[in-house]
């Protein structure tokens, strides 16, 4: 039988991606591991990279951001879950930008992604 525990704790040097869906996990230059199979890495809770992702970073919603994206208009969620993500913003500061956001120009719209905590604070 063989089993993970060599595994934990280890630190991950590599991933290599063989093919569409065949990969490598360098874990020193004794060991490594091979998938045939969709997988995820785990990091500080959220997920840092995947089999399928080609690069983009995922962002985990925090609870209640969702209902406070749907309070914009089609187009500004992106720049908003940046500018969370950018500024490690609570969800009290995101409703704040939302509110900014719905009844700012677009200049202000600007303005206010590009510098959110300082513009709460005015």
């Amino acid at each position: 039988m063989l089993t993970s525990e060599w595994l934990v704790g280890r630190t991950l040097f590599e991933v290599e991606r063989l093919d569409s869906c065949v990969w490598r996990f360098r874990f020193g230059p004794d060991a490594e591991v091979g998938s045939e199979c969709p997988w995820r890495i785990i990091r500080d809770g959220g997920i840092a990279l995947s089999s399928v992702d080609h690069g983009q970073q995922y962002v985990l919603l925090m609870p209640g951001l969702a209902w406070h994206l749907t309070r914009l208009p089609t187009g500004n969620q992106a720049a908003v879950l940046t500018a969370t993500g950018r500024d490690s913003l609570t969800a009290v500061e995101v409703q704040s930008v939302v509110d900014l956001l719905r009844a700012a120009s677009l200049e202000q719209e600007a303005y206010v992604l590009e510098s959110p905590r300082a513009d709460l604070q005015q």
